[in-house]
């Protein structure tokens, strides 16, 4: 509105504030560039000439307001240290605004881009991209939030068997899994099996030190780094059982001492192991060596033999075989004739010889002659 303004009298700008768009009002100003004397609303006008007209031109300020950047970690997540965070910026109305190049980095975690919701949803951005979204009123913050991919690691199952292993074949290996950061991870029930060996778990390395699971235990630990793995290799520990040596004296037996005896022996799968070489004694009687049996095979084995046979815990007993004493028993005519003798006899130790008394003969004796 257009006002008169005579010396001495006092005018007051008009109290109105006037509207635009996008702007903040700041005042009315004597020069179109702002750079003269500005008045607000109601303010004493106190310019004095004679005639003539004074335009007062709006002074207008854009709007802004304010872009901030939220790393968007959740509360429960241990891995919330992240680095090259933008900084705030001022977008101002109408005037597109170039987002901060930066781009965040989190262990764990691949950022993806911004976006103006919290949970992934909105308007998505990119570092460096326009901004061009204005604000209704002057002022006020908008906030993009980071969102994340987190890392994912395979997680593979050895069966951990040596070159050298006479077993090399392992039945019900789990297939590869996905580990997923922060995620816990359910292993496979799977229970490999392998002939001569039981199977313990699986073992990783982690940190340095081994760290043992079972099949379906929970897995929280995470590798973090992007191409990384889990490896976790099955536990086994061999077959073992007793090798006992038994003197396999029958009860009616009249010699009952058998001296050097072996021990028991531990035999181990996949491991060698010879059989000892003690060579046991027992009066009346020649050792002739242990009865092995090998499925359906049998067979008598010597001392120092190479043991090969294999089971699961439980003790195997070999079995002393004795060969009994045995000297032949001449009969001499001494003088007489000769073939009215009888016939030379067998004599084996702890059996009667048919025909003659039991006789007591020396153990070094090879014959004996009986003379008429």
């Amino acid at each position: 509105p257009t006002r008169e303004k005579y010396t001495d009298s006092n005018v007051y700008i008009n109290s109105a504030t006037p509207v635009k768009k996008g702007c903040k009002f700041l005042g009315w100003n004597t020069k179109e560039d702002g750079s003269g004397k500005t008045y607000q609303p109601g303010n004493l006008y106190d310019v004095n000439q004679d005639g003539g007209n004074v335009t007062l031109y709006a002074k207008w300020t854009a709007w802004k307001h304010t872009v901030t950047y939220d790393k968007n970690v959740p509360a429960n997540s241990k891995k919330t240290d992240v680095k090259n965070m933008p900084g705030n910026q001022t977008k101002i109305y109408d005037q597109n605004l170039t987002l901060k190049s930066n781009v965040p980095t989190r262990i764990g975690y691949t950022f993806v881009k911004w976006t103006t919701n919290k949970d992934g949803t909105g308007t998505a951005y990119q570092p460096g991209s326009q901004y061009s979204y204005n604000r209704d009123s002057d002022g006020g913050t908008v906030t993009l939030y980071a969102v994340w991919t987190p890392w994912k690691y395979t997680v593979r199952y050895d069966k951990n068997v040596p070159a050298n292993s006479s077993s090399q074949t392992v039945s019900n290996m789990p297939t590869d899994q996905t580990k997923t950061e922060e995620v816990v991870l359910t292993l496979s029930s799977n229970k490999p099996s392998r002939n001569g060996y039981i199977f313990n778990g699986w073992q990783a390395q982690i940190n340095g030190k081994a760290v043992d699971y079972q099949p379906g235990a929970k897995l929280s630990y995470d590798v973090d780094d992007k191409d990384g793995s889990i490896i976790l290799k099955a536990q086994w520990t061999p077959w073992k059982h007793t090798v006992h040596y038994d003197k396999n004296v029958p009860a009616n037996s009249s010699s009952q001492t058998v001296t050097n005896m072996p021990e028991d022996q531990t035999k181990t799968f996949d491991e060698k192991l010879n059989l000892s070489t003690k060579i046991p004694k027992r009066e009346g009687y020649n050792f002739v060596g242990w009865l092995l049996e090998y499925g359906t095979a049998i067979a008598v084995v010597s001392p120092g033999t190479a043991y090969e046979r294999d089971q699961n815990g439980g003790t195997y007993v070999l079995k002393a075989q004795w060969e009994p004493w045995k000297h032949t028993v001449h009969y001499d005519a001494n003088g007489g004739d000769q073939s009215s003798v009888p016939n030379d006899q067998k004599k084996t130790y702890e059996q009667n010889m048919n025909g003659l008394p039991l006789v007591t003969i020396p153990c070094n004796a090879l014959d004996v002659s009986i003379h008429a």
